[in-house]
């Protein structure tokens, strides 16, 4: 009885503990707000940042408030948006209310750099200050992954993420030449946690969140100010979910308009404002539980090929998948021989998106795909400040680590559903848990991984479809140089061990590390508030290489 008292009490503690922690966030971020509000001096922008501003998603809504609150602090506005029906009124009336220069760009963002091309082919020239990435869509929001459109997630893909990507990538040289600037990214609490009926929109606003305070970490000694602005419900029609959002008070439901005053109220003083233990357990039987072939992404080297060999063990046909013909080969042979399964391969470079996934999607037409492993992915030239990276690079990336991996979970989800068993890992990384400097788009793409993965977990509970989110530290296989870090050797294990701890984890958890080293570094970081990870983050990598 003593010993359960004991536990009953440190549980009572810990509650106890948990609850005065929330009231001190309660507090520290009420009295943050009043003093943005009230208490400090607004900020002279024009003379902060410089004269113009342009704002995306500027013709309604949250755009087209945060606009006119930037117009009356004297700045000249460049609206974009689709419509130029809209964006020639709103262009018109914040002139004519504000005394204020404008111009507009009708440019779809879901067109990529096309329409990225023609926003900076009008910024020639001009003192742009401030950024305000606002523009997203949600994608038909709220559905359930299986239901979403398949364009819908590329548009998604372009609009909230490689746009907001792209768009910093113009505009950041001219403000790190003039030392001053600020960028402001539009992200969503739905970035905070994973979001069921809203998996891609909520894992694109994680990526915002987390590129957002990674750029901001890079840019801190040079003038540039970058804020995540993470929004509740605001009264827009960028959400189809109304009878919901309506019954929630007004002060949790704000007007674009009051939203927006308050949201630029903060310009200048608040930065972001709103895998495994070993274990020895019973093993699973893979192709009783899940299916007879695995499909594994990024499989011709390191994790992916050792993963694959853990699966033949287990008695699981294979689907390779990789960019090289000749290694594909080598493996798919090896595999065949050692441990007598059915091999496929399929030659193909997920970086160019659908026409990949539309290959792999022919190659297993009538196989019993009871397991996808999504690993493979791209560094997009990290380690290296964002602003050196190569546009080609931030796209490839963007498409191979996010929108394939994507698109061949909803290739392979329909049938799992209809057999009611199937298993899904996709790799994400260590990299996820906090803003990563060098390494900002990679670490966002691998945010939304995670995210992304939480919510089709959430959403396939009862289907009999399992999901597991694998984020590794750092592993031997020469995707990052090993140089530039400082572990010891049991952190950074082979390929061949941390695939056998990887596979070892399989229907016991869904998220891990995949090796007990890895897990102890979540864990520390996953213990630690946002800032001290960013903290640690900052000072784990040697940033003066670069």
């Amino acid at each position: 009885m003593e010993f359960l008292y004991l536990v009953l009490f440190y549980v009572e503690a810990f509650f106890v503990l948990v609850l005065l922690y929330v009231l001190l966030l309660i507090l520290v971020t009420t009295y943050k707000h009043l003093t943005c509000r009230y208490l400090k001096k607004p900020r002279d922008l024009r003379e902060c940042y410089g004269e113009w501003a342009v704002v995306t998603g500027g013709s309604y809504g949250i755009g087209k408030s945060y606009a006119n609150e930037l117009a009356q602090r004297k700045m000249n506005i460049i609206l974009v948006s689709r419509s130029e029906e809209k964006l020639r009124q709103v262009a018109h009336e914040i002139s004519l209310t504000h005394g204020v220069k404008t111009k507009y760009v009708v440019a779809d963002l879901s067109q990529g750099q096309a329409a990225v091309d023609k926003i900076d082919k009008e910024l020639t020239n001009l003192d742009v200050g401030i950024l305000v990435n606002n523009a997203a869509t949600a994608g038909g929001f709220p559905c359930q992954f299986k239901k979403v459109q398949r364009q819908s997630i590329y548009d998604m893909s372009s609009v909230n993420m490689s746009a907001v990507a792209d768009l910093m990538y113009q505009v950041l040289p001219g403000m790190r030449a003039r030392g001053r600037g600020l960028i402001v990214n539009v992200s969503s609490v739905a970035s905070l946690g994973p979001l069921v009926n809203a998996s891609v929109y909520s894992a694109c606003k994680a990526y915002v969140t987390n590129l957002s305070e990674t750029i901001r970490i890079e840019c801190a000694s040079e003038g540039i100010d970058v804020q995540t602005l993470t929004p509740g419900f605001v009264q827009t029609a960028l959400l189809h979910c109304d009878t919901k959002r309506n019954s929630l008070p007004t002060f949790l439901n704000p007007t674009p308009e009051a939203f927006a005053k308050s949201a630029v109220d903060t310009i200048g003083h608040m930065k972001l404002t709103s895998g495994t233990l070993w274990h020895d357990l019973q093993p699973i039987d893979l192709k009783q539980r899940f299916g007879s072939w695995a499909v594994i992404t990024g499989s011709s080297q390191g994790i992916g090929k050792h993963y694959a060999i853990e699966l033949a063990k287990r008695n699981i046909n294979l689907v390779l998948v990789s960019r090289s013909e000749e290694k594909l080969k080598a493996v798919s042979q090896d595999i065949g021989e050692k441990y007598g399964v059915k091999t496929k391969y399929v030659v193909a470079d997920l970086g160019s998106g659908r026409d990949a996934t539309e290959k792999i999607s022919s190659s297993i037409q009538g196989l019993d795909i009871g397991i996808l492993v999504n690993n493979a992915a791209t560094p997009g030239g990290l380690p290296n400040y964002f602003y050196n990276l190569q546009r080609n690079d931030i796209w490839n990336l963007l498409t191979l680590n996010i929108c394939s991996l994507t698109d061949l979970v909803q290739l392979v989800l329909p049938g799992m559903r209809e057999r009611r068993r199937g298993l899904i890992v996709n790799v994400s990384s260590v990299a996820a848990l906090a803003p990563n400097p060098i390494a900002s788009i990679y670490a966002a793409s691998k945010a939304y991984v995670h995210s992304f993965s939480e919510a089709i977990q959430a959403e396939c509970k009862g289907t009999g479809v399992e999901i597991q989110t694998l984020a590794p530290g750092y592993v031997d296989t020469g995707f990052i140089d090993s140089n530039n870090h400082y572990l010891p050797g049991f952190f950074n294990p082979t390929p061949e061990n941390y695939a056998k701890s990887a596979v070892a984890t399989i229907g016991h958890m869904k998220w891990t590390s995949g090796y007990w080293a890895h897990e102890l570094q979540s864990a520390s970081l996953e213990f630690l508030p946002t800032r001290l990870r960013q903290i640690v983050m900052v000072m784990f990598v040697d940033t003066k290489k670069y």
